[in-house]
């Protein structure tokens, strides 16, 4: 009786852990997106200051703006990262960068506002 109770005790504490694991990987993940998300953001943000336009592609900002890197390498396997140029008379809250993962949306407007859809 004593052996089942340990048994039934370590499974029930064996799935708390991976309960736990499994969340801590996910608001890794998070923090990690959230983190390219302001890096492009600044990036764009600095491109617009200097250029007074956005650029063509994310892909053109490393080329030519003041980041040494493709602002996508600073997202993580399996985030999806849309990006579109707005036209000079584009609305207020024109998305230009959209960014989905593990069913989240986060969206950057063109005046730099972010929102999260979850």
């Amino acid at each position: 009786m004593l052996v089942l109770i340990v048994g039934v005790a370590t499974l029930g504490i064996s799935v708390l852990v991976a309960l736990f694991v499994g969340h801590a990987r996910s608001e890794a993940r998070f923090t990690k997106t959230i983190s390219a998300v302001h890096f492009v953001t600044g990036a764009l943000k600095r491109y617009v200051e200097e250029e007074g336009q956005f650029p063509e592609s994310l892909e053109a900002l490393a080329d030519e703006g003041d980041t040494d890197s493709n602002p996508l390498d600073h997202f993580l396997p399996g985030v999806e990262v849309s990006y579109r140029k707005p036209a000079e008379d584009a609305e207020a809250g024109f998305v230009v960068l959209e960014v989905r993962y593990e069913g989240k949306t986060i969206e950057v407007t063109k005046e730099f506002e972010r929102r999260e859809i979850r």
